[in-house]
Parts: structure tokens; C-alpha cells; sequence
């Protein structure tokens, strides 16, 4: 977050705020250096995965097991588009 705060940002992530911007949108609360982070590309570390519900419980244990960081950064609902907020 505080090369995010200096807003210091790799091209990419412009590029994909051009592409996916307009199928985004974000609660007022979500501050503009966060929402500008959604939009970086990383490619050095860390897995992204959708797990079903009934399967969540199993996931967190293996991670557990296997000293892995596992965390939840939200969930997939019905409808269009992307919605995000914070909690």
C-alpha cells in the first residue's frame, strides 16, 4: 500500500484500468489508490482462486497444513459486472 499511496504504478495496470474499468464499479468509500491497485498486474507470487462455498472449510485446512498464506478477498454473487467494497 505505500508505493500505492505515492502512486507508483507499473504501465500495466493503466492498461488494464482502460480495459476492465468500465465493467467496475466501486463503492464510494473505496479510496482512489486502492482502486487503482485492483487494476496492477502481478505476475511474481500468489495464486488468485474462485473456491465453491461447500468447499471453503477443506481449502483453508490444506492451506493451513501446508503453512500456506490463504485469504478470503471476497465472493462471487449473482448479477453483472464487478461491484467492489469495503468491509
Amino acid at each position: 500500500m505505500k508505493y500505492a499511496k505515492d502512486w507508483l504504478f507499473p504501465g500495466g495496470a493503466c492498461r488494464n484500468q482502460q480495459c476492465y474499468e468500465p465493467h467496475v464499479e466501486f463503492a464510494s468509500a473505496v479510496p482512489a489508490e486502492m482502486r487503482q491497485l485492483l487494476f496492477t498486474p502481478e505476475t511474481s507470487g500468489g495464486l488468485l482462486v474462485a473456491i465453491p462455498p461447500g468447499a471453503l472449510q477443506k481449502a483453508i485446512e490444506s492451506f493451513a497444513e501446508g503453512k500456506h498464506l490463504f485469504c478470503i478477498i471476497g465472493e462471487v454473487r449473482e448479477g453483472q459486472g464487478i461491484r467492489v467494497e469495503l468491509d
